[in-house]
Formats: C-alpha cells, structure tokens, sequence
C-alpha cells in the first residue's frame, strides 16, 4: 500500500524526547520539533475534567499556534525563529498532543490522571492519585491533533485518539514510595498516572492479562483495535515506549489521512 508520508514536526518543549519515540517508532518518516508557541499550564486550566479533557487541550494547543502555522505556509520568505520554509510539492504536519491517564472506578465512574504536579516523593508518600490505579483497569489516552500545511493550503486541526487498555496489579504505598526513589525518579513527573508500563513502572501491571491497543476518531465515537499482547511481561520497553505518547503508525497515517486539503 502506497502510504504518504509528509514531513512531520512535533510541537513540544526543548528536552521533551517525544519527537525522538516518535522517529524510532516511524522510522520511514522524517520528524522534528519545534518550541511551543503557546502557554500550555494555562490550556490545562481551561480544560474541563471530563473524558474530552486530552482532546481539548491537544485541540487548544493547535488553535493557538495557527497563527505561527499560517504565517508559515503562506509566506515563502517567512523569517520566524526556527521556521521552516515549506518546499514545493512538500506538505508538512504540525502535531499536537495530550495523554493522561483514564482509572477506571468499581462504581462506574472515571478517575482522569495527569502528570504529577508534585516531586516524585510527595507525590508517592502522600497523594491520593499514586494509589488511585492499584487494582484497576487503566487506559492511556493519548490526543493526536495535527495542522497540515503545504501546496494546497492549511488544513483546520484533526483529532484521532489512541487508547492503550491494561489492568494495574494490587499495589501497596510502600511499593510506590519505592518506585518514586528508585526506577521511577526521572519517570514519575513525566507520566500521567506517575506510573509508566514502558519506563521502570510495568512491575505494577498484571501483565498476564490483555495490553490492548485501539484508534477512534472521537472520543465519543467506537474504537478500533489496532493490536493486542494477552501476556506481556517480556515485552521489550522499545516496544512499550510509543504508547505512552501515541507513537502509533496507523493512527499517524489516519491523521494524515484526515487532514488532506482539497485543492
């Protein structure tokens, strides 16, 4: 199948390594990144604490950048810090991103869980959120939303969601406090839920049964699984590493799909 791969820039800090999982997990596309041009602690105070949560701040993420995006694909002698000038016949894609963590209640209900906003020993010895995964079916969600500019124009931003489903083992607080001084400690403040599957934390999953990984258009729209491990303990990281910011390729190529430009 003949797949287009347009260039593709990660919007994200200085001394993220998201664009890096993301160039070891697409190795036949070329990928970058470029510094925020937006306040992202204040796009979380916006976003309501509901499931759309990851949608909307990867969504609100673009819409203020689209200016810089604009400015950059209509003008050919752009001088912006950092701008690339977009070659003819070459399409380029901005990508925008969110993941949290979805806990999943014995009530019923959703527990949403971001990246700690506490060091990872307050975070492990006193918060309620470090304990709130044991026993529990989780999901990473991660929001993809992307911008393509080009030859045909700047596409309106698109959103394809990524959902990794696992169920975390009973744990105790001792087994966290442990983490948190120990495989955890550069980890914790970079993950949602504090406990990453794929960066020292997948001792804290039951991975004999399903890691199962599926893409939907909407969060409110149905999911396709794009694959499963039933067991999944001698997994390599490498392998883990890309779910935990959406590293995917057939959900990369939806969203490529999604934000063609009609001429």
């Amino acid at each position: 199948m003949n797949i287009e791969r347009p260039d593709i820039t990660i919007v994200t800090r200085n001394g993220s390594n998201k664009d890096a999982i993301f160039q070891a997990a697409l190795p036949g596309w070329h990928i970058d990144r470029k510094e925020p041009g937006f306040d992202e602690t204040r796009i979380q105070r916006m976003a309501p604490h509901t499931e759309i949560r990851p949608v909307f701040i990867a969504e609100e993420k673009a819409r203020e950048d689209a200016a810089w995006v604009s400015a950059i694909c209509g003008t050919a002698e752009a001088y912006t810090a950092g701008a690339r000038v977009i070659p003819d016949g070459k399409d380029r894609i901005y990508l925008y991103t969110d993941s949290v963590q979805f806990v999943h209640e014995d009530d019923g209900s959703l527990t949403i869980l971001e990246k700690p906003h506490q060091d990872p020993d307050t975070w492990a010895s006193q918060s309620a959120e470090a304990m709130a995964q044991s026993d529990k079916d989780v999901e990473i969600v991660n929001a993809l939303t992307a911008v393509r500019c080009g030859k045909d124009g700047v596409s309106e931003p698109k959103t394809v969601i990524l959902r990794v489903h696992a169920h975390m083992r009973p744990y105790t607080r001792d087994e966290v406090v442990a983490y948190a001084k120990g495989s955890g400690r550069k980890s914790v403040e970079n993950d949602a839920g504090g406990i990453s599957l794929a960066n020292g934390g997948r001792h804290f999953y039951d991975t004999d049964r399903p890691l199962v990984v599926s893409v939907q258009d909407s969060i409110e729209g149905n999911e396709s699984e794009l694959f499963r491990f039933d067991s999944w303990a001698l997994v390599p990281d490498r392998v883990l590493r890309p779910f935990i910011c959406g590293a995917i390729e057939p959900a990369v190529v939806r969203l490529v799909q999604k934000t063609q430009v009609s001429s």
